[in-house]
């Protein structure tokens, strides 16, 4: 392989390292979203508890 055909090569190679580091970045923000809204079900279970006059005990994620 001589040098030019590496200069093409480049160009091509960075343009698939980005789209698959933009899938990654997709999948990340998915995968962030569904954790924060896993989070909000929490807090909103949790607080309804409390409202009611439930204490619980550390750790109890229900």
């Amino acid at each position: 392989m001589d040098s030019t055909t590496v200069v093409e090569l480049e160009p091509a190679l960075a343009a698939v390292t980005i789209e698959a580091l933009a899938a990654e970045l997709r999948l990340t923000r998915d995968m962030l979203a569904e954790a924060n809204d896993e989070i909000d079900r929490l807090n909103t279970a949790l607080e309804a508890r409390l409202a009611g006059g439930e204490r619980p005990e550390p750790g109890d994620g229900q």
